[in-house]
């Protein structure tokens, strides 16, 4: 086991990670940085996420490149939140979302990740909240069709009785109708 300065308590950075075991703090994004009017990074590089975002509001096939970079890892966390049967959903509204919103994205951020995971959190918040309202709704409707026609009777004998026309208040001999005495 190699050890920082002898001690070893304490195992000896890995390149790239601190003595701690986490990454070295680098400039956010310090590799994309400098992308052309095409996307494409500095020295050709593979182009950062800003620069496919940016390249997509004059040609929106651009945002493909954004799509395939990150459906499957933005696929998995919907598929954590909600499951597999909701996850393919949540993708693509994600991807729609930021696709249509993507000329208010911060072309400072060469990262679209964490824009993206806030898309898709918002939609999960958003299912599981209309999901909430469907259970709520499914636990006040009767179980079953013997139990609908008591309960369907039940409600229309309340409402019928609701319906009745009040009593209208008499009036006292020689009190006109509209006029106060």
């Amino acid at each position: 086991m190699r050890t920082v300065s002898g001690d070893t308590r304490f195992p000896a950075a890995a390149p790239g990670r601190s003595p701690g075991g986490s990454r070295e703090a680098e400039p956010y994004g310090a590799e994309t940085y400098g992308a052309g009017p095409d996307g494409a990074g500095p020295d050709g590089a593979e182009p950062s996420d800003a620069g496919l975002i940016e390249a997509s509001l004059t040609a929106p096939e651009r945002f493909a490149g954004v799509f395939d970079r990150h459906a499957d890892e933005i696929h998995a966390y919907a598929g954590r939140r909600l499951g597999p049967e909701h996850a393919d959903d949540v993708t693509a509204e994600t991807f729609l979302v930021a696709f249509r919103k993507r000329h208010r994205y911060d072309t400072s951020r060469p990262d679209a990740r964490p824009w993206l995971y806030g898309i898709a959190g918002n939609l999960i918040s958003g299912h599981r909240r209309s999901e909430v309202r469907r259970l709520r709704a499914l636990a006040r409707a009767p179980r079953d069709a013997g139990e609908r026609g008591a309960h369907e009777e039940e409600r229309g004998a309340r409402c019928g009785r609701a319906r009745r026309p009040a009593a209208r208040p008499r009036r006292r001999a020689g009190q006109a109708v509209g006029r106060r005495a």
